[in-house]
């Protein structure tokens, strides 16, 4: 998986609670993009945007539990209390846009897109991949019944990162079949923190950013 071409040995320990940060930063753009350990899903399966205060789940596990694939309806079950996703739900169209291209500060057609939309996979993880591809794609909620949003970053390493989408449009799939394998964008509002404690969140992920690194590939 991509995630494994940018993961991070640093943890780092706040207000009592671990979190594996993986820092995105867009050169245009104010939010940072905070990767979290989960109670629920484990290390690394939640990207935090300190700009609109949403918590993003890995969308590869929104393909279900251990078996590949939730339809849209099969997810849209498990929001239930005591369901797989309980505390989440679709995320929407425009939350999707400014992640993508605010957030991320994904410029498409401009000479550092393929690596932006490489970063943001690196972040939240491929739902597949080949040696030369990767692909993060899952369903969202469009807001009309019966019909299912589709929305996707790609791109190619042949040597560089290139030939880089990222899109937000509609799926021909049914709400009771997966045609992908696709998974989910899933969100969540975080948990309101006291301010004190959300400038010590900020600046520690500001200095992880200082202390990153890549590993070559």
């Amino acid at each position: 998986m991509l995630k494994a071409l940018f993961a991070h040995s640093r943890r780092w320990s706040c207000l009592g609670v671990s979190f594996l940060f993986s820092v995105l930063i867009a050169g245009n753009a104010q939010a940072l993009l905070v990767s979290m350990d989960s109670s629920e899903f484990g290390s690394d399966t939640i990207t935090y945007d300190t700009d609109t205060g949403l918590e993003w789940l890995d969308p590869v596990l929104g393909m279900g539990n251990g078996s590949c694939c939730f339809s849209y309806n099969e997810v849209q079950a498990e929001f239930v209390s005591g369901g797989l996703y309980e505390g989440f739900r679709f995320a929407t169209a425009s939350e999707l846009e400014t992640l993508f291209f605010d957030s991320a500060g994904i410029a498409l057609g401009s000479p550092g897109a393929s690596q932006a939309i490489a970063d943001l996979i690196g972040l939240v993880g491929d739902t597949f991949n080949t040696p030369i591809f990767f692909a993060a794609s899952g369903y969202y909620d469009t807001g009309v019944s019966g019909q299912v949003g589709l929305a996707s970053l790609e791109v190619n390493f042949l040597g560089s990162w290139g030939n880089g989408k990222a899109y937000v449009g509609l799926s021909s799939d049914s709400p009771d079949l997966n045609g992908g394998p696709f998974g989910s964008w899933l969100v969540r509002d975080a948990v309101a923190v006291s301010e004190p404690a959300t400038l010590l969140f900020i600046f520690m992920a500001g200095l992880a950013v200082v202390l990153r690194r890549r590993p070559r590939i």
